[in-house]
């Protein structure tokens, strides 16, 4: 506590920035959890809490896609896209390439820089994504919004069902049995 005293004093004293009071209270509650050195312990803010808890229980913010970094051309390839999500009711399809976002090159700014990008834009507003498919461009619009999550994704290969789980939520049991179903039929 005297280390912390001192370093406030000094804080005071010197630094010439403003400082925002909740965000040195999170900052010192992340440090007191990280230095029990217990890797089942964290902490994190109020509103990553109920992010957590939306996730957990299976609801999303974004576009919802599941994306890697396409290996040869630099674009996002778009290896799953969520069932009634904001991509799918635009009409993106899995095998897509995303080109553009906003009309900044992907290729150019980088695939890291594109998965930041997506999350500063605030639910309700709109991006506009380029799409490669079969080599033909499409420009679209996706509104960004909570969708729920989707956590098993299924097909037929031949006659024999294949169902991946990606992650596990409150609606993962549900789609599950839903994958079973489908096949089945």
């Amino acid at each position: 506590n005297q280390k912390l005293l001192e370093i406030n004093s000094l804080v005071e004293k010197y630094y010439m920035g403003d400082v925002d009071e909740e965000v040195m209270k999170d900052c010192l509650a992340y440090g007191y959890v990280a230095g029990l050195n217990d890797r089942y312990s964290g902490y994190i803010t109020a509103s990553d809490a109920e992010a957590n808890k939306n996730s957990m229980m299976g609801y999303n913010t974004g576009i919802g896609v599941q994306v890697t970094a396409h290996p040869d051309t630099g674009n996002i390839y778009v290896s799953e896209v969520h069932s009634e999500s904001p991509a799918d009711k635009a009409g993106i399809k899995k095998g897509d390439q995303i080109t553009a976002l906003d009309g900044q090159s992907v290729a150019e700014k980088g695939y890291s820089w594109a998965l930041e990008y997506i999350p500063t834009i605030p639910l309700g507003d709109k991006i506009t994504v380029d799409v490669l498919r079969s080599g033909t461009t499409l420009t679209v619009e996706i509104e960004l919004s909570v969708y729920v999550a989707q956590t098993v994704f299924y097909e037929k290969i031949d006659d024999m069902g294949y169902i991946a789980i990606t992650s596990f939520n409150d609606k993962t049991v549900e789609q599950f049995k839903n994958a079973v179903d489908s096949l089945i039929e």
